[in-house]
């Protein structure tokens, strides 16, 4: 539920529409902080990293964002491939 509260606590964020963002979402803050550091000088907030002046956001989870499904919970036809 964290996750979704950083996502609610971003849309404020946005002023204009006409201008984009990047968003980048981790699994969890260690790698965001890594990312956030890899792009450059970033401003950390309650939830986000704020990098270049606001125009891309890096954000975090926690736990794993995919997960990866057995071939058979795709369709059982793949059960035996």
């Amino acid at each position: 539920m964290r996750y979704f509260a950083n996502l609610f606590a971003l849309k404020d964020k946005v002023i204009d529409r006409r201008h984009s963002m990047k968003l980048f979402i981790a699994e969890k803050p260690s790698l965001a902080q890594a990312i956030a550091a890899g792009i450059g000088n970033g401003k950390k907030s309650d939830g986000y990293i704020s990098v270049n002046g606001g125009k891309e956001i890096v954000t975090w989870c926690y736990g794993h964002i995919l997960v990866r499904l057995n071939p058979d919970e795709y369709a059982e036809k793949y059960r035996s491939w």
